[in-house]
């Protein structure tokens, strides 16, 4: 579940890093100061209820309304952004993803399983929407070949 909230931040981070670059960090740190007020509210509101997946959820929610705030201001500064339906397919592709993960619910030493079968269930689910294809699974293997 966790894993699916770290799309929309890494892209938020990588926004953010180019608005600074740009000349405009009082932009990306409003923002960002936005988000962790949104986290933090979210996460008093959905912890107590959920426990540790009311925070990963509250992460979500969080980091993807940062993403769509991000991508607003970007094109709007420089006319271009991710295209919506790479957006969406991310968000449904993480969506499966939180899916699984909720519904297996691994604790304990089993917890680690769950992360790989969710993060599997993630690219999965990308590369059937077709945001990521055989280059990209190529470099993924790669790279885990390589350090593993």
């Amino acid at each position: 579940l966790l894993c699916a909230a770290y799309i929309p931040l890494t892209l938020f981070n990588v926004a953010a890093t180019m608005l600074n670059g740009s000349g405009r960090p009082k932009v990306s740190l409003t923002l960002a100061t936005c988000v962790l007020v949104i986290q933090t509210s979210l996460c008093a509101l959905l912890i107590p209820k959920f426990g540790l997946n009311g925070a990963a959820i509250a992460s979500l929610i969080a980091f993807t309304g940062g993403i769509v705030a991000m991508a607003i201001i970007f094109r709007s500064h420089f006319g271009a952004f991710l295209s919506l339906a790479t957006l969406l397919r991310g968000l449904i592709a993480a969506a499966g993803a939180f899916a699984v993960g909720y519904t297996l619910g691994w604790t304990g030493p089993l917890f680690l399983a769950e992360a790989v079968v969710t993060g599997l269930t993630l690219l999965g689910l990308l590369a059937l929407l077709k945001e990521i294809g055989k280059d990209d699974i190529r470099f993924l293997t790669g790279l885990v070949k390589r350090n593993g």
